[in-house]
């Protein structure tokens, strides 16, 4: 399927908000709005288009906690965190000063996300200790 100067302009409104109705991505490009749905289920069906979606703000939506951990004296970092960073919720990850070695950025749906996490995190044989914090608000 070859794109033209239409279907870049159908995407680029779609991309913008992809709940723009077929009438007003007419409106906007100066076609009909049969000749936008034929090329919608065209650009689906050939795969060009793949999905639909939303974009959420995720700071809005997680619960956020920062989870502070010390690594066994002796211990590679760099070995701890690659095993913590395969943790499920782990979003970030950062080598710190301090008391703590590690400062691990959880987000999550739910508290007892954030504790099997952190429960996990614990079980790993050369974390000593571990400290949460919940993270209240975020100010950009």
């Amino acid at each position: 399927m070859r794109i033209d100067k239409i279907d870049e302009g159908i995407i680029r409104l779609l991309r913008e908000n992809a709940r723009h109705s077929n009438t007003f991505i007419a409106l906007q490009l100066g076609v009909s709005e049969a000749s936008v749905r034929k090329r919608i289920t065209a650009l689906t069906q050939e795969k060009i288009i793949r999905k639909f979606t939303v974009v959420t703000d995720e700071e809005k939506l997680a619960l956020n906690a920062l989870v502070f951990v010390s690594v066994a004296s002796g211990t590679p970092t760099e070995e701890v965190s690659r095993k913590i960073k395969s943790v499920k919720c782990v979003d970030k990850l950062y080598e710190v000063t301090g008391p703590q070695d590690v400062c691990v950025l959880v987000k999550a749906n739910s508290i007892d996300q954030i504790n099997t996490a952190v429960d996990e995190i614990r079980h790993i044989s050369q974390v000593t200790n571990t400290e949460t914090k919940m993270i209240l608000k975020i100010y950009d």
